[in-house]
């Protein structure tokens, strides 16, 4: 199955989604949220996404604050949420150009 890449926008790091993975993961509300807490058991993280690059990356994003940025599990889902959201879109401009 074709997997698609998403790049943290400051160049940190890379994860690759499958599109069952991204549409899963993208839904919105609390479906998103169990989808992603499923997803994240199951998605590779990659070498480079480490705690601190991980945290930096939703700090810089704006989302959360750092006492939000504790919990290294939840801003796993979180950044899995983000690159599904991107990816989805990113297929869809594909497919619509």
């Amino acid at each position: 199955m074709k997997k698609h890449t998403w790049y943290e926008g400051m160049g940190r790091f890379e994860i690759g989604l499958t599109q069952e993975q991204a549409d899963d993961m993208s839904r919105p509300g609390e479906d998103a949220s169990d989808a992603c807490a499923h997803w994240a058991k199951l998605v590779t993280r990659p070498r480079k996404c480490t705690i601190a690059a991980l945290r930096d990356a939703l700090s810089d994003s704006g989302g959360w604050d750092d006492s939000e940025l504790l919990d290294d599990s939840v801003n796993w889902e979180r950044i899995l949420w983000i690159a599904s959201c991107d990816t989805r879109e990113q297929v869809y401009r594909e497919c619509a150009s």
